[in-house]
């Protein structure tokens, strides 16, 4: 049988969807009503490796952008990034694999973690800490549809925000279950991938 495997986002599980998180909901339900072909659906979090990751990017780009970085919220939302190379591994372990068929799977990472800790652990591994200044979400709200209104591509957006205010803490349980899935904590991961001497300067 043909075995189809979508990849999604995690950010199908946002209680207000963006434009992007419902275009993924909507391609969910379109697979998932297919009958000409086995699928399974995989939900990855932040991505991040040795080169980056487009969104890990473009986050680490904010963080440095400024002395003081003006925090979208009071970043308490939880957040699993996930390292590619688990990635990699998770979709080679649905290959010929029935029990995955019909299923859908969190491809998160092994750890939890704030999104503000998120922020400061990888400043500490990208180049030195900043102080954070949190700002209220209507605020922010109100500055994008100002932006918008005068820039063709405004650096805070609906998407940003949503991304910076909700929570991406998918559990990878059933995929560990069915899998074998195992992904490392974000803490293990960004050692591997940007490893700080004992001394506490980047290598």
């Amino acid at each position: 049988m043909r075995h189809f495997v979508y990849v999604s986002s995690a950010s199908v599980t946002y209680p207000a969807l963006t434009a992007y998180g419902r275009s993924k909901a909507e391609a969910e339900a379109l697979v998932r009503a297919e009958r000409a072909f086995a699928h399974t659906i995989v939900r990855p979090t932040l991505v991040y490796d040795e080169t980056g990751g487009q969104e890990f990017l473009m986050f680490l780009q904010y963080l440095q952008r400024f002395p003081v970085v003006p925090f979208i919220g009071k970043g308490r939302a939880r957040k699993r990034p996930v390292w590619s190379g688990d990635i990699v591994d998770g979709l080679l372990r649905l290959a010929g694999n029935p029990v995955s068929h019909g299923k859908t799977y969190n491809f998160s990472g092994g750890e939890p973690i704030s999104i503000m800790d998120l922020g400061r652990l990888m400043l500490r591994h990208r180049g030195g800490a900043r102080p954070f200044l949190a700002l209220p979400v209507p605020l922010c709200r109100a500055l994008s549809v100002a932006l918008g209104a005068v820039m063709a591509k405004p650096p805070l957006t609906r998407y940003v925000i949503a991304g910076m205010i909700n929570d991406a803490d998918l559990d990878p349980g059933e995929a560990t279950r069915d899998l074998g899935y195992r992904p490392l904590g974000v803490r293990e991961g960004f050692q591997r991938c940007f490893p700080i001497q004992a001394e506490g300067t980047p290598s």
